[in-house]
């Protein structure tokens, strides 16, 4: 029996006082932990985004049940998100009707038909709104900041700013023409 299976068996058997153990090194040293937590995020902020994304995509009921939880547990947090976020879509200014309908018609002058304005491929009855500096990121629903996107793209592209997402693009692009693997949002 090699070391491997030692460890996994001694595991098995003694469950409950490992378990024991870490919580009561947690305890002890929970401060020093939850600070290395945190700088961990921070550094790798990014990657924490997209493998968070991916676990919810993998497991949704889970993660329905675990926002449910926090929402519960923090309704002072979820008050100020959703006021913050309230605040946003009110600081970016009135969309109308006219100016959806200028920006169809300037999309349809520059390009022949309805395009996204990211993969350039036809998106006639299935067009987006697209934020070029997204509201979330103090972005406005000034015409200059507008443009029509294609479902796909428009989701991919989440809280990035055009010119983000053009080089995130770009490499994702050039990743998957010479199969080579790339953490990419979800279609």
């Amino acid at each position: 029996m090699d070391r491997k299976e030692y460890m996994k068996i001694y595991r098995m058997k003694n469950r409950t006082k490992i378990k024991g153990k870490s919580l009561e090194y947690y305890s002890k040293h929970r401060e020093e932990i939850l600070r290395k937590r945190k700088l961990y995020y921070l550094k790798n902020y990014k990657s924490e985004l997209i493998n968070n994304r991916k676990w919810r995509q993998q497991n949704p009921t889970k993660s329905y049940i675990n926002t449910k939880k926090w929402r519960e547990k923090y309704p002072e947090k979820l008050k100020e998100y959703l006021r913050k976020a309230n605040s946003n879509r009110k600081a970016a200014g009135i969309l109308t009707l006219e100016m959806l309908e200028r920006l169809r018609v300037e999309n349809i002058k520059e390009y022949g038909i309805l395009t996204c304005i990211y993969c350039m491929e036809n998106v006639e009855g299935r067009d987006t709104l697209e934020h070029l500096v997204p509201i979330s990121n103090g972005g406005t629903n000034n015409f200059d900041n507008l443009a029509i996107a294609c479902k796909k793209c428009n989701s991919c592209k989440g809280d990035k700013t055009y010119d983000e997402f053009i080089k995130y693009k770009s490499v994702a692009d050039l990743s998957n023409k010479h199969n080579v693997s790339l953490k990419q949002c979800a279609n």
